[in-house]
């Protein structure tokens, strides 16, 4: 394919500087070369955060994909979000190349590289302009802040909805250069890939409107666009089914996140919101322009400075008005500032998800605007005043040399996820959040000094950057001391996280992760009642946190208050209706309490919420397996849920194989029952030896051709979820 110099130039046509430009080449050597810049993620980590919530701590995804991970995926929401598509790429990620980090993240690799390609098209399309569409689809895919978007396998939404957003903006293209029965053709291409877009994540609700965005310019669709602009009512009208499909998702999303993840008025007032959406507009211009100090997490703030507020504000509304005044003669101001304005919208913070002031990620598609702004200007600039083509030429060379060699050393910071969070830690302030993810991942590794470095280190942010909690319970030094002197009392020198937690506390009474990890140590300690004064105030503290919730009731149903903890769990089902974890644990309550078949029935809550959660089929299995009252066993269904659990976790689960034994020997299938038990005790080996000894107990039953038949209740230690 090759575009030939237009005859004429006009604003919104620009003249090439080469005849006849190698189109494929130019495409598929930017596609290249992002691979090539991005290829060191291949020998990267899996991060701590949210990698194990969507893919290495996810049994579901991990199955690969199957019509159970299909139906979680549309069914209910997971990690405070529905995108549904993007949990299927990550499915497929696992079934093609299970936890391999390296082929993860190569493929957000390839989706980057294709997004930079369509891009290119996009705008060649567009404009005919082939070497400015070159250079705004090459700082696209070079630029150091999209670093994150990329080597985080978590955002794989990022990249995927983008792919699909860029597809639907290449067909609305075709759709308006078209006349005739072939329009809605490409209407609707545009609107089933803006349907996949939104599948993959939310945030593209706002393309309708670059839509209309391009409709002024480069399209040139709206009446008198070279005068002041009338409204374009025709154009909003013939785009209202990508309006009904945006609020609808937009519903969906608010419902998603409405249980811990979107802040109420009172944990981030509407004033901070303002002042931070006011701040993070010009600081994601900022880093635009000059990408430093990029972290993975910027803490927000309990207020900021006035004189920096006014001055963000003056710098947006400077931009903005030069943008408006040259909407005329340079059009292209206008349609990149507002690109860049309209699709930070969904995320600038006046709705408040999380706990972050801002995020890199977020300037994925939304910098495009300012790149588009910026390289359409130089070029009608070197037109207008004739200027040389080598000195631009040398220019765009060492501002992509740049951002590649910026991308490579920020690509280096996501190797793992130590070095992600020491960096974060010294490009940013007051970052307790950051410090407390630290502390927890030495923790898990076992490298407890760290820890309590980490943990040491939690004072220097405020409560209200990561936890925006209102309610205090000072502590003072010398009652920490005391507790310090118990604890060397009861066991001589202490486990090093339960002092890293409670120099945390001393530091900041208000951190509701300190209690709550607090509580869960001093619990496998065998310490409850210390253990449910932490669970009590981390309820006090973040009354909305449904985890809270169901870990004080698993702690009071030890303590034989079965209704405060019944209580308990049914706040956390309110707070979050989607998760099936209260109605588990209440099963598991009303089992300890003798009440087999209210277990029944709350397992099946639970498995109504989510048909694939493991726990609930196991446990009901179990009782419709082996209970004592026969109104209570179901044989045939009982197999059912076990084979379905099974299958979820791969089939080499011990505890999971022993339950579906019992179910086949329910059902009257004693050799499956015997086999199934042989392989379960053959897994077991190196594991406890209650576990094996139970399990060779019941394979006895089998050989004897009797089923199990046990009251199931929960034993005194069951720990907290």
């Amino acid at each position: 394919m090759k575009i030939s110099k237009p005859k004429t130039t006009s604003p919104t046509r620009l003249r090439e500087l080469p005849p006849d430009p190698p189109v494929r080449l130019i495409g598929w050597l930017l596609a290249l070369i992002t691979v090539l810049v991005y290829l060191p993620v291949q020998s990267h980590e899996f991060i701590y955060i949210d990698d194990p919530g969507y893919v290495t701590a996810n049994a579901t995804v991990q199955n690969g994909l199957n019509w159970a991970g299909f139906k979680w995926a549309f069914v209910g929401w997971h990690a405070s979000n529905w995108h549904p598509l993007t949990w299927l790429s990550h499915e497929l990620d696992c079934q093609l190349f299970g936890l391999n980090p390296g082929a993860h993240h190569l493929v957000n690799v390839l989706f980057h590289a294709a997004n930079t390609g369509l891009l290119f098209l996009l705008w060649l399309r567009l404009t005919k302009a082939c070497w400015p569409s070159a250079l705004v689809a090459a700082l696209f895919a070079w630029h150091p802040l999209h670093v994150e978007s990329v080597a985080w396998v978590a955002e794989r939404k990022d990249v995927l909805s983008t792919f699909f957003g860029l597809l639907a903006l290449l067909a609305y293209a075709r759709y308006a250069e078209r006349a005739g029965g072939r329009r809605a053709v490409y209407y609707g291409a545009s609107l089933t890939a803006f349907a996949l877009a939104l599948l993959a994540k939310p945030m593209l609700v706002t393309l309708p409107l670059l839509m209309l965005l391009l409709d002024f310019w480069p399209l040139r669709r709206w009446p008198e666009a070279g005068r002041p602009p009338t409204v374009p009512w025709r154009l909003i009208r013939e785009k209202w089914p990508f309006y009904l499909m945006a609020a609808g998702v937009c519903l969906v999303t608010i419902l998603a996140q409405s249980g811990d993840a979107i802040r109420t008025f009172q944990q981030v007032s509407p004033e901070l919101r303002l002042e931070n959406a006011t701040m993070a507009g010009a600081r994601y211009l900022g880093k635009i322009l000059w990408p430093v100090n990029m972290g993975m997490f910027y803490p927000l703030p309990r207020h900021y400075a006035a004189g920096a507020v006014l001055l963000s504000a003056v710098v947006l509304a400077v931009v903005s008005l030069m943008a408006w005044r040259g909407r005329r003669s340079h059009p292209w101001l206008i349609t990149g500032w507002l690109w860049f304005l309209v699709m930070l919208l969904p995320v600038i913070g006046l709705v408040q998800v999380g706990e972050q002031s801002m995020a890199d990620r977020y300037t994925y598609l939304p910098a495009v605007g300012l790149f588009v702004a910026a390289v359409f200007g130089l070029a009608r600039a070197r037109e207008k005043f004739r200027w040389p083509v080598r000195p631009l030429v040398i220019a765009a060379i060492l501002i992509l040399g740049g951002c590649v060699a910026v991308t490579e050393h920020q690509l280096a910071y996501w190797r793992n996820s130590e070095t992600l969070f020491l960096h974060t830690l010294a490009v940013t302030t007051d970052n307790g959040k950051v410090h407390t993810m630290l502390g927890e991942m030495y923790e898990a590794q076992g490298r407890a000094e760290e820890a309590r470095q980490q943990y040491l280190a939690v004072h220097a942010a405020l409560p209200e950057t990561y936890l925006n909690v209102s309610e205090t319970r000072p502590t003072s030094l010398a009652e920490e001391q005391l507790l310090y002197g118990q604890d060397a009392e009861r066991g001589g020198r202490p486990d090093q996280a339960v002092v890293n937690y409670r120099e945390a506390l001393r530091l900041d009474p208000n951190l509701v992760a300190a209690h709550n990890n607090l509580a869960n140590l001093l619990d496998d300690q065998g310490r409850p009642a210390e253990a449910l004064e932490h669970y009590q105030a981390a309820v006090r503290l973040q009354p909305d946190a449904p985890l809270v919730h169901e870990n004080l009731g698993t702690e009071l149903v030890k303590f034989g208050r079965f209704d405060d903890a019944m209580s308990e769990y049914q706040t956390a089902a309110r707070l979050d209706p989607a998760k099936p974890q209260p109605f588990y644990l209440m099963g598991k309550a009303w089992l300890r309490h003798g009440q087999s078949g209210a277990a029944v029935t709350a397992f099946q809550k639970a498995l109504s919420v989510d048909a694939n959660d493991c726990p609930s089929l196991v446990y009901l299995a179990r009782v419709l397996a082996s209970d004592l009252s026969p109104q209570n066993r179901d044989g045939p269904r009982a197999v059912s849920l076990a084979e379905q659990a099974n299958r979820l976790t791969g089939g080499n689960q011990p505890f999971i194989l022993g339950t579906l034994a019992m179910a086949y020997a329910e059902a009257g299938r004693f050799e499956d029952a015997r086999k199934t038990a042989r392989t379960a005790l053959t897994l077991a080996a190196d594991g406890d030896g209650k576990t094996i000894a139970d399990l060779r107990g019941q394979l006895q039953l089998y050989e004897a051709d009797q089923p199990f038949r046990k009251a199931f209740t929960i034993p005194p230690a069951a720990g907290h979820p």
